[in-house]
C-alpha cells in the first residue's frame, strides 16, 4: 500500500523515522514527507506560505537513511494536500501521522497538528492514522508505539475509506503495555502549553483538571494502555433543539 508518512514535530524526529521503519518493514511503499521544522500545535492548518513553490528537500531519517524521505517548508495537513494532488510523486492510499512525542488524548485533539493532518486526509477521501506516545520518563520508547502502527493499518485497510483512527500509546516497554483498547474522547483537558506573559505559568494545574473518564483514551492511558479512538473531520450540528431553534428565530432577523 501506498503510505504518506508525515508529523507535526518535524522531519527529524525520532517519532517519524520509528513509524516510517515500521511501515517499511511491513512491506508498506512509503512517502515521507513532513514539516522542516516543529509544528506542533498547529491543527489542520495550511498557511500562510510564500511563493508558488513548494519548498522541499531531501533528508535522512535518524537509523533508516534507507528510506527516502523530504523535509518540506510546510505545515503537516498542507503537506497531506500538497501529496494526495500528487505533488511528491505518485499519491498516497492512506495517511499515517506521527509518532507525536506526547499524548493526543480529549479536548487537545483540536490543537494537534499530528491530528489535524489525520483529519485532512479523510476530507481528501483518505483513511488515517494519527499515532501519540506519551512524554513521560527519561527514555521515550517510540517502539512500542511503532509495534501497533503496522496492524493499525492493516485494521484501517478493511475499515469506510475516510476512517481516521486516533492512536495514544503510553511509554512503556512492549512487554510492559496492557494491552490495546478502543476508548471514548476524553472531557478532561485539553492540556495546553503556558503562555508567554501570563501571570500563571500554566493554564491549569493538575487539580484543577476534570478527573479523567477511566474509559477514555485519557484514562487509560494513564493506566497503561494504548487506545483506539475513531475521529471524524469537522460536521454539521444536527441537535434538534439547536436546528428547530436556528428555524424558528433566523427569520426574524434583519438582512
Amino acid at each position: 500500500m501506498r503510505i504518506l508518512v508525515t508529523n507535526d514535530d518535524g522531519v527529524e524526529a525520532p517519532g517519524i523515522a520509528a513509524l516510517a521503519g515500521a511501515l517499511a518493514r511491513a512491506g508498506h511503499d512509503l512517502l515521507v514527507a513532513a514539516p522542516r521544522l516543529d509544528s506542533s500545535g498547529a491543527a489542520a492548518a495550511v498557511g500562510p506560505r510564500s511563493g508558488d513553490e513548494i519548498d522541499r528537500a531531501p533528508v535522512q531519517l535518524r537509523e533508516h537513511p534507507d528510506i527516502p524521505a523530504l523535509g518540506v517548508d510546510a505545515l503537516p495537513a498542507f503537506i497531506v494536500y500538497a501529496a494526495c494532488r500528487g505533488a511528491f510523486g505518485e499519491p498516497p492510499e492512506l495517511v499515517c501521522s506521527g509518532i507525536n512525542r506526547g499524548r493526543n488524548v480529549g479536548g487537545s485533539v483540536l490543537h494537534s497538528g499530528t491530528v489535524g493532518a489525520a483529519l485532512t486526509a479523510a476530507q481528501l477521501g483518505r483513511s488515517a492514522l494519527a499515532i501519540s506516545l506519551q512524554a513521560r520518563g527519561a527514555t521515550l520508547h517510540y517502539e512500542t508505539a511503532a509495534g501497533l502502527a503496522a496492524g493499525l493499518v492493516e485494521l484501517l485497510s478493511g475499515l469506510r475509506t475516510g476512517t481516521v483512527l486516533n492512536c495514544n500509546v503510553p511509554n512503556r516497554a512492549p512487554g510492559e503495555l496492557l494491552g490495546l483498547r478502543r476508548a471514548s474522547l476524553a472531557r478532561s483537558g485539553p492540556i495546553l502549553p503556558p503562555v508567554p506573559g501570563a501571570q500563571s505559568s500554566r493554564l491549569a494545574s493538575p487539580g484543577e483538571r476534570a478527573v479523567p473518564d477511566s474509559q477514555s483514551d485519557d484514562g487509560l492511558t494513564l493506566l497503561g494502555w494504548a487506545t483506539v479512538t475513531a475521529l471524524v473531520p469537522v460536521a454539521e450540528d444536527l441537535d434538534p433543539v439547536t436546528t428547530g431553534r436556528l428555524d424558528e428565530s433566523l427569520g426574524a432577523l434583519p438582512g
